[in-house]
């Protein structure tokens, strides 16, 4: 039997107007700190995930072989990346795994979809106050927010921010799995 240790992983989405059409998405997550036996981890680095087809249910790994994401960047030891030039008007699916100095690999992340506005469709309404309008709480389990431009599921508190940008909060769950000899 495998010995896994369930780690909160945060994942913040903000997509923000780069160019015409393109869309910035800034992505933040909590750092890996216990290994699977509860000791200290030791991470080399995350690897960030993302692409237009979503992740089949049945793949866990990014070792596993049967899938792979349009997409990916070694981003170092750091817990923010922004990936630049997306399109607008599409659903891209985000998730991050971790990389220990022994090049053992994370599961996946639980998988995020964030559905880009078309930026060329006009203004995003922020509700009359400038505020948030439509966001949602969907919690850990999963859901989709908003009608403010955007939607992300994966769990989420999400909707219009300041300026018109979209934005979303995002609870997700990691698991770390040894490396099979």
């Amino acid at each position: 039997m495998k010995a896994q240790l369930r780690i909160s992983l945060f994942l913040f989405v903000a997509a923000l107007a780069a160019s015409a059409g393109a869309v910035n998405i800034e992505a933040t997550w909590d750092p890996v700190t216990l290994d699977v036996q509860g000791g200290p981890e030791n991470i080399s680095h995350y690897m960030l995930y993302w692409g237009l087809t979503a992740r089949p249910g049945d793949v866990v790994s990014p070792a596993d072989g049967r899938f792979s994401y349009d997409s990916q960047a070694n981003v170092g030891n750091v817990t923010r990346s922004t990936r630049q030039g997306l399109l607008g008007g599409r659903t891209y699916f985000f998730s991050v795994a971790a990389v220990d100095r022994d090049g053992n690999i994370s599961d996946y992340s639980a998988e995020v979809s964030v559905s880009l506005p078309d930026i060329d469709s006009g203004p995003i309404d922020g509700g009359p106050d400038g505020g948030v309008d439509g966001g949602a709480d969907a919690g850990p389990d999963g859901g989709s927010g908003g009608d403010g431009g955007g939607d992300v599921s994966g769990g989420c508190s999400c909707g219009v921010g300041a300026g018109g940008g979209i934005w979303a909060l995002l609870g997700l769950g990691f698991r770390r799995r040894r490396r099979r000899a």
